[in-house]
């Protein structure tokens, strides 16, 4: 199961950074994302179409493990694609009625439990892959707005704005020596650190 989980060389396997969410930390965790794909992915599907629903599936999957392999060095589940779609149907349903799904209550869950993972995962009493959560939810709401803003120039900065994100986040292993320069490996090593003393994985 090791090679479906997305670590710092994904450029060399990079189908897992889809693959990674597959994997889950006991049948809570699976349950849990599992409810949540049915829910909001069914929804999508049945709106966009099965070729167009697995292309926002892949994407913002690829996407949040990017971020959060980048933040420590592995993360495995569903809630970084979870988090994508509720943020790109949060943004559709503001101008389409068709796409009107997400409600107030549903926001609601959703910040709710984001803000409280990442206060556990801050005081170690939880380990949560928090940056897959927010990157997830971030690439879905400029999804959301390249396809249901009213204007077409709002439509172009927001597909231009997730273009940049995305290929950020797929194109960091070669920006990372870039970025750090001569305090890279320092880097890595704090980061390899951090990863092992709280376990920053489950998503």
């Amino acid at each position: 199961i090791s090679g479906l989980i997305a670590s710092e060389d994904w450029a060399y396997h990079p189908w897992s950074l889809v693959t990674s969410m597959f994997p889950h930390i006991g049948a809570i965790h699976l349950v849990f994302n599992v409810f949540w794909l049915w829910l909001l992915g069914s929804f999508v599907e049945h709106r966009l179409g099965s070729l167009k629903t697995v292309l926002v599936f892949v994407a913002i999957a690829a996407g949040s493990t990017a971020a959060q392999v980048a933040i420590s060095r592995s993360g495995v589940g569903l809630s970084g694609l979870i988090y994508g779609l509720f943020g790109m149907l949060w943004m559709l349903g503001r101008t389409n009625p068709g796409f009107k799904v997400i409600q107030k209550s549903t926001v609601a869950i959703f910040v709710g439990w984001f803000v409280a993972c990442v206060v556990l995962a801050a005081l170690k009493i939880m380990a949560v892959a928090n940056a897959a959560h927010g990157s997830g939810a971030v690439l879905g709401i400029l999804l959301g707005l390249a396809m249901g803003e009213r204007t077409i120039v709002r439509r172009q900065i927001a597909a231009a704005s997730l273009a940049l994100c995305l290929g950020t986040l797929l194109a960091w292993p070669a920006l990372e020596p870039v970025v750090f320069g001569d305090r890279l490996v320092p880097h890595l090593a704090r980061k390899a650190s951090k990863a092992q003393d709280i376990g920053d994985h489950n998503h």
